[in-house]
């Protein structure tokens, strides 16, 4: 994908990351025959508040060109450069390397240190929505090796919206354990103000409102038949949703994403602008 003004090579430290990275390796990397497993898993927990809620990582990307290095050192894309994120295989599979700190970088023994994008956890999550062939994400793979599941990962991204948001808007794919079915009882107060909010935005044709059960918790599941900006449009569903949802998630999909399809068949929406 072509770039520009990218900054690269960014030098980033995650202290509080690896001070509990290191805590997790005196006791066990990979958590067997630790002596207290109730430790092990409150290290665990901290790792993962970590990374998705403080955590800049660095993602090493291959270069269609050489970078623009500036007067003052730094390093950017520049031009029509493609960017490439570099992956990891084993076993036929392919996971995205993560690293804290250039130190852990220059563990990966190859004939030279890669390029480097600073990016969050988000960014890390939307990575692997679009790239349909990555199964998970590998932080430090060259001493942690800490594997998330690709599942993992976007559940983790899931719980972070809707913590964060009171909503998630994300790809519901045939891996994922789903029940849609009709919300009882209804809520009408909820519904009024998703039809109201589609009928100020002239991009939306239709929307439905189903019950949804996902990894086993229950919430609501709002498809938009809608073009435009998808980022904007979901976020205006979800801010006006917030007073209306009690302890459930609201989670939105788009129509044609396929998943949408299957749940509102035989359904009818609750506005259409036809």
């Amino acid at each position: 994908m072509p770039q520009n003004n990218l900054k690269l090579n960014e030098e980033i430290h995650n202290p509080k990351l690896r001070e509990v990275f290191d805590r997790r390796a005196a006791i066990s990397a990979d958590g067997k025959n630790v002596p207290d497993k109730k430790v092990y898993s409150d290290i665990m927990g901290e790792i993962a508040d970590e990374l998705i809620m403080r955590a800049k990582l660095l993602v090493p990307v291959s270069l269609s060109r050489e970078p623009e290095v500036r007067e003052n050192g730094e390093i950017f894309v520049s031009g029509n450069t493609d960017v490439t994120f570099m992956m990891l295989s084993s076993h036929d599979q392919h996971f995205l390397p993560v690293f804290t700190d250039v130190d852990e970088l220059k563990k990966w023994k190859i004939e030279k240190v890669p390029y480097t994008v600073t990016v969050g956890f988000d960014n890390v999550a939307s990575m692997l929505e679009s790239i349909g062939k990555c199964s998970g994400v590998a932080v430090n793979p060259f001493s942690d090796d800490m594997v998330v599941s690709r599942q993992l990962f976007l559940h983790w991204y899931e719980k972070k919206q809707i913590m964060t948001q009171g909503h998630a808007n994300h790809v519901i794919n045939g891996d994922t354990p789903v029940e849609v079915f009709v919300p009882s009882p209804y809520p009408m107060e909820l519904s009024n103000k998703l039809c109201e909010t589609a009928r100020q935005n002239h991009n939306v044709s239709k929307i439905w409102l189903r019950g949804i059960k996902l990894n086993g918790e229950d919430g609501y599941l709002l498809v938009v038949d809608f073009k435009g900006d998808r980022k904007k449009l979901f976020s205006a569903f979800g801010d006006c949703a917030k007073p209306f949802l009690g302890a459930r998630a609201l989670h939105i999909v788009a129509l044609d994403d396929g998943f949408g399809k299957t749940a509102v068949e035989n359904a009818m929406p609750i506005y259409s602008k036809e």
